[in-house]
């Protein structure tokens, strides 16, 4: 070797990995996670546009989004639809400096992978890249459980908080909202219980069903399991 040349050990299995593609206006965040994935033995391409990002995916047949949602030519959940539309060959990352109720449900919603809120903690986006390569290894086109949900509307009652509980409590409301099964809310009086139940019902495929809040402490006890699961007909008095 020549006194100019240099030996990059590039890993074993980079070739296995997934693309990464950063959808970011902030060229300091784009910089540092293509310097830091680049060393773990990623393919990194930036883009500082929702557009330049879209032509970036079009010579890609699968790629591991990190995507903001405020983007200065569209709002990146609207871009993770279009992404969406493209098939299921791709694993996105949403990052965001403005975390609420909405946009957290709509991306989980949309088939976001993980939802992370800036500043961007080096650890968890690195786990959340992890978490993506080991959904391609696990992948199957015939069987794969990364599918697309219709979006929601908009959410009359939500909540309103910044830190770390309430953001993982917006995850809980926008997975549990999928499902069909039966939720049992917990908390002391006056923390949200309600609040909770109204925005899962609202996020739901019931949402256009009616919403109904019973008081159970009004409820006589031995009256209060048929008055939630109902009864058959004289099985006691007055039934």
């Amino acid at each position: 070797m020549s006194g100019n040349s240099a030996l990059v050990d590039i890993p074993a299995d980079s070739l296995n990995k997934e693309p990464i593609v950063i959808i970011d206006d902030d060229k300091s965040i784009g910089k540092t996670l293509k310097l830091h994935f680049e060393r773990q033995g990623y393919k990194v391409y930036t883009s500082l546009t929702a557009n330049d990002g879209l032509n970036t995916l079009e010579s890609l047949d699968s790629a591991i989004i990190v995507l903001d949602v405020r983007l200065p030519d569209a709002n990146g959940i609207e871009l993770l639809k279009d992404i969406r539309e493209k098939g299921d060959n791709y694993y996105s990352i949403i990052v965001t400096a403005f975390p609420d109720m909405e946009s957290t449900v709509m991306a989980v919603q949309s088939g976001v992978g993980e939802y992370i809120h800036k500043p961007i903690d080096i650890e968890e986006i690195s786990g959340a890249v992890r978490k993506a390569t080991e959904f391609f290894e696990s992948k199957s086109h015939e069987d794969s459980s990364y599918a697309a949900v219709p979006p929601i509307e908009n959410v009359k009652n939500r909540f309103i908080g910044k830190s770390f509980l309430m953001k993982e409590v917006f995850k809980t409301v926008g997975f549990v909202s999928m499902s069909k099964t039966t939720v049992n809310i917990t908390g002391e009086s006056g923390t949200g219980k309600e609040l909770a139940a109204r925005a899962i019902h609202g996020n739901s495929k019931n949402k256009g069903e009616p919403f109904i809040s019973v008081n159970c402490s009004a409820i006589v006890d031995t009256l209060l399991e048929s008055e939630l699961f109902g009864h058959e007909k004289g099985a006691f008095t007055g039934a």
